[in-house]
């Protein structure tokens, strides 16, 4: 992937076979455990202590969101349903891959009157 190459603001995620971003991706993980991964990987490289501790507040994050999931799957006898957004509490769509995103700007650079660049 060409956006790869380039890295704004150092070369901390450079240093690694994969980078991060790749990881995440190919992993389909979510916003919090994506976070998680960059800050471990980078802390070494770049802020230290701060993004440990960062790491710590998105697990924190993350364990508070699937407690709250787990007691209300047992106060209400449901079965667990699909992940939600730590914000809003709505179902989160699912996330198109890389390329299915660059298909769609090829697609809207193509016919600009209905563009859609918002994927």
């Amino acid at each position: 992937m060409k956006s790869l190459e380039k890295q704004v603001g150092g070369n901390h995620y450079k240093k690694f076979k994969i980078q991060p971003i790749e990881f995440i991706l190919a992993n389909n993980l979510g916003f919090v455990e994506g976070n998680v991964i960059k800050y471990i990987c980078r802390h070494e490289f770049k802020n230290g202590v701060e993004d440990l501790e960062k790491v710590k507040h998105y697990c924190d994050l993350l364990i508070d969101h699937l407690k709250k999931q787990e007691t209300s799957v047992k106060l209400n006898n449901e079965p667990v349903q699909p992940a939600r957004s730590l914000y809003d509490g709505e179902c989160l769509p699912p996330i198109p891959s890389v390329d299915e995103r660059l298909n769609k700007i090829r697609e809207d650079l193509k016919h600009p009157k209905n563009p859609s660049l918002h994927v």
